[in-house]
């Protein structure tokens, strides 16, 4: 039997950035899993061959220098607050 968990998300803030190349906002989300809060900074807003996507913080690799997610979401709940965070990004 899997176990469901009441998981809560809102978006505080959307930053435009200008002059960053693909990147054009950063976005600050908190999530809360059963009354625990974690605050997600740095949800990039990037341009992409479609439009504006959504993407998961990242951090670079210190030995190879690559960039990776800092954070890995069930699919359901990151889709989900990349449409918020996009849907306020273009309003």
């Amino acid at each position: 039997m899997t176990e469901m968990q009441d998981v809560r998300f809102e978006v505080l803030g959307v930053e435009r950035v200008a002059g960053a190349g693909k990147l054009k906002a950063l976005a600050v989300v908190l999530v809360e899993v059963e009354g625990v809060q974690i605050t997600l900074q740095g949800v990039q807003v990037v341009q992409g061959a479609d439009g504006l996507c959504c993407r998961a913080p990242t951090f670079r690799h210190p030995r190879d220098g690559r960039w990776l997610p800092a954070v890995a979401l069930p699919p359901v709940l990151a889709d989900a607050i990349a449409a918020e965070v996009l849907e306020i990004a273009q309003g």
